[in-house]
């Protein structure tokens, strides 16, 4: 005998509903009392369940990293591209490869202005030099492209190049917030080429060693948790890699 109990009575009028849909699976569709109960939860919990789309943000910046990736892909193939892919596993930069590291940043606004977290994002690895790829972004028409259609259309061309390669794949976009169940719309395009510049004593940042000469109780008690730069007007650095020459949103 299966027994349910109520221990709220505010709550009655809804316990009722959910009886009733649980007896409706028990004598019209056959199910036993502990399937109809189970299913019914599920059923309410998928109906009340909204899935939240990535703030503009996030989505701006997934849509650069794409853009990215889809070029490490042309010069190096889909399983290095999505090996690659450092950033939504909480690495320092977006994406570290054997030669060099890139970090991207995006931004939908009329000004290569960008958000730096903490000290560290700017600083190369000692072994290999570090790259700044500016990503402008602007709202398109029917015709561009949604973040859900750049995904499927990466996914689609990791499954035919490098099928092994599509649940680290997956799991990195998991992890980076989004849901294919989120609703999503937007339509965006590049608003100009993107703009690479190398990670050196020409680029506006701050460096670690910016709190050296505090004294070391003093250090201890400062944060730079995120500065902003702009590099509206910076050159292009004359001779980027060739894996970053080659951007499209996919």
């Amino acid at each position: 005998m299966a027994r349910v109990r109520l221990t709220q009575d505010r709550l009655l009028r809804d316990f009722h509903d959910l009886l009733n849909a649980v007896a409706d699976r028990i004598v019209v569709h056959g199910r036993t009392p502990d399937q109809a109960f189970n299913e019914t939860v599920r059923a309410w919990m998928a109906l009340l369940h909204q899935p939240r789309s990535l703030g503009a943000e996030k989505r701006i910046g997934l849509l650069g990293e794409l853009s990215v990736m889809n070029s490490l892909a042309d010069k190096f193939g889909w399983d290095t591209a999505v090996a690659a892919w450092k950033g939504p596993e909480g690495e320092e930069h977006d994406f570290g490869l054997p030669a060099f590291d890139i970090e991207v940043k995006s931004t939908a606004a009329e000004t290569r202005t960008h958000t730096i977290h903490g000290l560290g994002q700017l600083t190369p690895n000692p072994d290999r030099p570090l790259w700044l790829v500016s990503v402008q972004i602007t709202r398109g028409g029917t015709q561009d492209r949604t973040l859900p259609e750049c995904i499927n259309a990466v996914r689609r061309r990791i499954s035919e190049a490098a099928p092994g390669a599509v649940s680290t794949f997956d799991r990195h976009l998991n992890m980076s917030g989004w849901s294919p169940d989120a609703p999503d719309d937007e339509h965006w395009t590049l608003r100009n080429a993107p703009l690479v510049l190398a990670v050196d004593e020409h680029l506006p940042r701050l460096e670690p060693s910016l709190l050296d000469s505090l004294p070391e109780e003093t250090r201890r008690l400062v944060s730079i948790d995120q500065y902003r730069i702009d590099v509206t007007h910076l050159p292009a650095s004359p001779d980027p890699p060739a894996a970053l020459r080659a951007f499209r949103l996919p």
